[in-house]
């Protein structure tokens, strides 16, 4: 989250999102779905992106934090769950458990192959990296009108390096 910070304080940039994406087994009633799920952290403060999502049922949450997640279509009916009910999360640093208080509609012919689940920011990165809460695994970067791209990546690349150096450009 420094280098998301880093990237909103470049005058070139209009806005970042910031997102910590993971896999998770989804149990249902006889064990472990194979598919699993796509677990997503957002922070709505910052992350707008969703808002191109087509909420059918419930509403999004408003905080980074809480034990409440957004599920799209897919996921409730693998889950055999609904608006309101609970879904958990098993793993090493603990379980997960949280309330479904909303449902995004996905086209029919995605919904039983790519399941998602909308997580808090804060809420993911906790359950994932209790040592280390900051951690964000996608960046997504908007520059103002007018930037150069390639000029604004080489300076990037060369800042990344001194951040990251262990890193590939």
């Amino acid at each position: 989250e420094s280098i998301v910070a880093e990237l909103r304080a470049d005058p070139r940039v209009r806005r970042v999102i910031g997102r910590l994406e993971t896999q998770g087994r989804l149990p249902n009633r006889t064990g472990f779905l194979s598919s699993g799920a796509t677990l997503i952290g957002i922070d709505r403060a910052t992350d707008d992106q969703v808002d191109q999502l087509r909420l059918v049922a419930g509403k999004w949450f408003s905080d980074a934090t809480g034990d409440v997640a957004v599920l799209d279509e897919g996921a409730v009916e693998a889950l055999h769950t609904k608006l309101g009910g609970e879904i958990h999360f098993p793993s090493l640093h603990g379980d997960l458990d949280l309330k479904v208080v909303g449902i995004i509609h996905k086209p029919s012919i995605v919904a039983g192959h790519i399941l998602t689940v909308y997580v808090p920011l804060r809420t993911l990165q906790q359950w994932l990296y209790p040592k280390n809460p900051g951690v964000v695994s996608q960046v997504m970067i908007n520059l103002k009108v007018g930037q150069d791209v390639k000029t604004f990546v080489a300076d990037w690349q060369k800042t990344g390096q001194t951040i990251l150096p262990d890193s590939e450009p």
